[in-house]
Parts: structure tokens; sequence; C-alpha cells
């Protein structure tokens, strides 16, 4: 690139001194050595820190020339003050700390000459000379400052930087240099201002550096007659370059307002426009990358200037809700429903609403607020009647208990007895040798029964399809290994009472969208729901083959214990805004769960069989067996060998009470469980 210089000097001088470098720990020097003042002058390069040994080594010298590394400062420069007979300061760095220099300066009594080289001007014009002779410090005769400015100026006027008390100075004009003529080249009328002329020419070529110079001298007036008091010169170090190409960008914002061809611009949109939210960009001059990202959309800049608009789209309406638990433990007056929200930016509107506002009542945001102990389902609507809901149990003390309302049976529904429902549980038990009934017990236990098993049934719940002869068969036998592997494993012995009726119970389970995948644990899965500890999820499906979080049982055992938290374990991964926070805490302090060595409570966790059966084993108080009773109760057991030694103890002591029995001569301690598994286990513990 062909580079032009102009060069304008309102004074002449140089400082020619043989430079050197010698390193030390922190920088290197050379003594100037100049006949007999080789004891008065020293100039030292590439320093990056006043140190005390350096103080130490040059404090007599009369005349001090510092230069930093490129691009560095020179750091501590008041600890220069201790120099009390220098006469001439020179500092050349890319930033000199205005304060620091100035009161610098006042403490250098012999200092008259200042000679600085940085890329910010500084103002030294309230140096005061009457101040400084009043006070016996010699008068300071010269400041020359060299200003070099990092901008590359696309224009053709600059601010002036040169200020003596804050007054702009004006540019010289009487020096020609390199066939320009300087009148020609600057234009100093308003001296606030450098006016560069014919500025297209000069920078036809591409990037040009010009140095002008500056030269001002101020006078005192004492009486009816001006002194000299000092003067004030130096040179500006300026490049100016032909202007890029315009940018213009509609409805957002770019990192530049012009560019030359290949540059990279960067583009911003803003999240929200007059009740729109952010589309896309779009331009017919360049292609942009990212154009559907409002943050990191960028294009390479063409051979012409360019418009390009972000545009805005209306807000869409709530097309899925899905709450982040089916059930919520509420310990507290006051708690927040959480929901995600498809797509989450939105101009919907959701409509709240608790089922028993005495138990609790929920405001348009989703806050919750307690009023007495009890079941409600909190529910949210949307706009398109999108819902979802969530079962909400109120153990908050200090509150009174709600009385528990009887659902009115729906005109289609025929009054049941809830012994009923478990007779005919026990008509379709898997045990049983499949024959030619085995269809009429199946579908009268997926309604509601109102008659006998040979026929006359009718239920308002949804009835499931009717499978093949192939496919019943294939379900018995399913039916049986499950309840063969999970029948009494868990004995009975902890109360807890109904949230709601076994005919509401039924009612809810007949009503989920996945019932027909709900087979051998119906019965199980009716009763945890009536004693409230778990439910169906946001979409209304159970999901029994779903494998089960370490949160989800820590729900379900808080469902359970039922009580107010007496303290708070900090737990690293467990947010005290998340759904089962309250929970994880309650079996913390009850000891039924641990933290890992970290600190951790892996809330996602899939949990093991035998995670859960140490879990069951606290929760009912059972004690571990040591190593060797653990190993000789076990020995029968293929798979003693998988089992971990931090379960294995819980394990046998459950195994020798003839709680867990396992199956096929396996504990299968590493399988996961799932939610229709979880709800046998939980319906074989509460009564």
């Amino acid at each position: 690139m062909l580079r032009k210089k102009v060069l304008a000097f309102a004074v002449a001088f140089a400082l020619v001194l043989p430079i050197c470098s010698v390193p030390t720990n922190s920088y290197a020097y050379r003594d100037v050595t100049q006949s007999e003042h080789s004891n008065q002058v020293a100039e030292i390069e590439d320093i990056a820190d006043i140190t005390d040994e350096f103080v130490n080594k040059y404090k007599d010298r009369a005349e001090l020339y510092l230069s930093a590394p490129d691009k560095k400062e020179i750091k501590n420069i008041g600890k220069l003050k201790d120099f009390k007979n220098l006469t001439t300061l020179s500092i050349k760095s890319y930033n000199i700390e205005e304060t620091a220099l100035k009161n610098l300066i006042k403490d250098l009594p012999k200092l008259s000459k200042i000679i600085i080289d940085t890329n910010k001007f500084i103002d030294l014009g309230g140096i005061s000379n009457e101040i400084r002779q009043y006070g016996g410090s010699q008068k300071i005769e010269t400041i020359i400052q060299d200003v070099n400015l990092e901008d590359v100026f696309t224009k053709n006027t600059i601010d002036n930087p040169i200020k003596i008390n804050g007054k702009p100075v004006a540019i010289n004009t009487t020096i020609t240099a390199n066939g320009y003529n300087i009148p020609d080249v600057i234009d100093n009328s308003e001296p606030s201002k450098i006016k560069i002329k014919n500025f297209n020419k000069l920078v036809e070529n591409g990037l040009v550096e010009i140095e002008l110079s500056y030269d001002k001298t101020v006078y005192k007036q004492i009486n009816t007659k001006q002194f000299k008091d000092i003067k004030f010169e130096g040179n500006i170090r300026l490049k100016i370059d032909k202007p890029g190409l315009a940018i213009n960008v509609v409805d957002g914002t770019s990192n530049k307002t012009e560019a030359k061809p290949e540059e990279k611009v960067e583009l911003k949109a803003e999240k929200t426009k007059d009740g729109k939210k952010f589309d896309k960009w779009v331009s017919d001059d360049v292609v942009i990358t990212n154009s559907n990202s409002r943050t990191e959309a960028s294009f390479t800049m063409p051979n012409k200037a360019v418009t390009v608009k972000a545009t805005y789209k209306d807000y869409e309406k709530i097309n899925n809700l899905e709450a982040t638990t089916g059930t919520i433990l509420m310990t507290t007056i006051t708690t927040d429903i959480e929901l995600k929200v498809t797509p989450e930016e939105n101009s919907d509107e959701l409509t709240w609403t608790s089922s028993r506002e005495s138990v609790a009542t929920v405001d348009n945001t989703g806050r919750v607020t307690a009023k007495a102990k009890g079941e409600t389902v909190i529910t949210a609507k949307s706009l398109l009647n999108v819902t979802t809901s969530v079962s909400l149990k109120v153990i908050t003390e200090g509150l009174p208990d709600a009385t528990i309302e009887e659902p009115k049976p729906q005109k289609s529904e025929k009054p049941q007895e809830p012994q009923k429902s478990e007779e005919s549980q026990k008509q379709r038990e898997p045990e049983k040798k499949s024959n030619s009934n085995d269809k009429a017990k199946s579908n009268s236990n997926s309604g509601t029964s109102g008659g006998g098993g040979g026929g006359g049934s009718s239920s308002s719940a949804p009835k499931p399809v009717q499978k093949p002869v192939e496919a019943q068969a294939e379900t018995a036998t399913q039916e049986k290994a499950q309840t063969n592997k999970l029948k009494q494993e868990i004995s009975k012995e902890i109360k807890v009472s109904d949230v709601m009726t076994t005919k509401e119970a039924e009612t809810k389970v007949n009503n989920l969208n996945d019932i027909n995948e709900i087979t051998w644990s119906k019965q199980a899965i009716v009763k945890v729901m009536q004693k409230g500890i778990m439910s169906g999820d946001t979409s209304g499906k159970f999901m029994p083959r779903k494998s089960v979080t370490r949160a989800e049982v820590a729900q379900v055992i808080a469902n359970i214990i039922g009580k107010k938290l007496q303290s708070a374990k900090a737990v690293k991964d467990v947010d005290s805004d998340k759904w089962y926070a309250n929970a994880v805490q309650t079996v913390l302090e009850n000891k039924i769960f641990t933290q890992d060595e970290k600190g951790n409570f892996r809330s996602q966790s899939k949990i093991t069989r035998a995670e859960l059966f140490v879990v069951i084993a606290r929760f009912k108080g059972i004690e571990p067996l040591e190593d060797a009773k653990a190993k000789e109760v076990l020995a029968n057991y293929k798979d003693i060998e998988s089992i971990p030694n931090w379960a294995l103890g819980y394990v046998s002591a459950l195994v020798e009470k003839g709680i867990v029995n396992g199956s096929d001569n396996k504990i299968s301690a590493n399988d996961n469980l799932t939610r229709e598994q979880l709800a046998k286990i939980f319906s074989n513990i509460v009564e």
C-alpha cells in the first residue's frame, strides 16, 4: 500500500542519544556517557516499572529519559519524586496517568523542562510558575508533548486534541514538507478542529500518516506588562484513510457504520419492537450468516454499500403447556407453579384456577397461597384452551384441616362401592391361569365394575381397546412376571390418610390418556393416587414404564411423611425454586437419602433397585447387617457380587426380614425402577 507522510514542524528539536538495552529484573538500562555530563544524564529504555532499586541508582541525575516497551506504560512514576536534582524529565509511554504526572511535577523543585510522548494529550496548562517560585522551586520553561492518535480517520474533519487550559491550540501552518504546502493540507481557521483539505486526493491510494505541529507560549500579565510563562510545543501524529462503504441498518444496529470490502460486520436486533418479536435479518445486497439469530448475525462487506433489515413478527399463541411436576407437597404459605410453555415467547394469557379454593388459591402469575391443609388441583389454561394441571397437597403447619368434599357422580356414572373395585382386582391377579373368562375379567377391571364378572358392566370411564387373544396371553404372562417380582417385597405398616375417595381415584386412573398401557399395576396406581402420593403428569399420562428419578422417589416419600422442614441442608445441585426442592430437604432431614461426596443429590439420576432398597430400609428404620452376615443371608442369590457394597447391608436386612425376595434367585440390584413398579411398592407400604 502506498503510504504518504506529510511532515510539519513548528520547531526543530531532537534528542540524539545512543541506545542499548541490558535486561534486568524490571528494566533494561544504559548510562549515557557524554564526557563531563556522564554522571548527570540517564536514558532508560524498555522500562515498565519504577522500582526502589532504580530510584536508588539514578536519583541524583539531572536529566532522565524514560521509554516504555511498545504499547506498554510505565508504572509507579510517582516514585520519581525523590529525584530532587532533576531538571529535565522525558517520558515516552503508551499511556501516562494524568494525576500522577501532575503531582510528580509539583514534587520536583529543579524541574524546568518536560518532554512527553503518549497516545493521549495531557493538559498541563494548570501548572503555576508563580506557586512554584513562591515555594522556592524552579520555573517550568518548556513542555514538549507529542500525541500519537491511534484511530484511523476516514473523514476530513477531526476534533483537535491539543488543549491548553481547556482551550484548543491551532495547528501551525508555516512549514512545508515533501512538496506540500501546509495551507493546502490543513485549514486551521477553527482551532477546535483539524480540517484536512484535498482529503480524497491524499487517501486515493490508501492509508496516509500525517505529522502536524503546534506551539503556543503562555504569557502572564503583571500590572501592565506581559511576561513569558511556559512554552508548549509538540507534534500530532495521525492516520487517515479513504472511507469505507456505507452500511445502513434498519430496525437494528451494527458494530460499524461503514466498512471496506471483505471486512466482517456484526449485527444485533432488539428482542421486541412495537409489540412484535424478532424474526430474521434480510437484505438484497448481501448474504447474512446466522440470519435467524438476533445477536449472532453477520456478513462480509461486498464492494458496494449495503442495507440490511431486522424483521419482526407477531407473537404466537401457546400450543403446549407442561408443569415441571405433576405433584407438589406444599409446606409453606406460598409457592410458585413452574410451567414449560411452547413457544416460550408468546402473546398469550394464562387463566389459573384452583379446584378447591378453601385449600389454596392461585393468582394470574401462578403463585399459590395456602388456606388450609388438604389437596387441590391447580390448572393453567391458555386462550386456545391448552391446559395443564398440578396436584397440590398442603401440609403447612399452623393451617386448619380442610373438609374433604365428596365429588358428585356425573350423570352417566353409576355409584360404586370401593370394595367392589378391590375384589375386581383380586379376580384378575396374574397368578391365575389364563382361561376363557380372562378377557371378561380383564375388561371388567379396566373400567368401573357395576355387576358380576360375566357381563352387564357399565362405566363412565373410557374402556381400553379390545386386544386379540394372543395379546391377552402375552399381557397375562407379563402381569405374572411383574407381580412375582414385586409381590411381598414390601410389607404394609405405614398409615397414610386418603385425600380422595376410592371412586374418585379410580375415575382419575380410568381417565388417564395412557390407561391402555396400565395392566397389572392398575389397582396399585389407584391406591397411590387415592393417598395423594403419586399422580399423572401434566399431559394426562401416568407413563407406567418410565424410569423413576431420585427426585420423584424423594417426592413420593415426602408426600407420605408430610412433615414441615425444621432446617435446610445445602445441596449444590438443587435450586430452591425446583418443584422437588422441599422434598429433597425432607428426605435429607429425615436421613432417608444422603448426598454424594460432592454435596450433590443427583435429582435427575434414575434410581436403581439397590438405591430404593436402601431408602426403604432407612425409611422403616431397619439397620444394615454386617458384611459377613449379609453375605450369609444372600448366599443363595446368583447376583450377590453385583450388589454395591454400600447397599449390601441394607438389602440383606430386608431379605432377612422377608421384605425383599427378589426374582429367579436374583436381587437385580442395578436395574432401574419404573413408575408402575414404584406405585406397586408404595401401595404395599401405605395403608
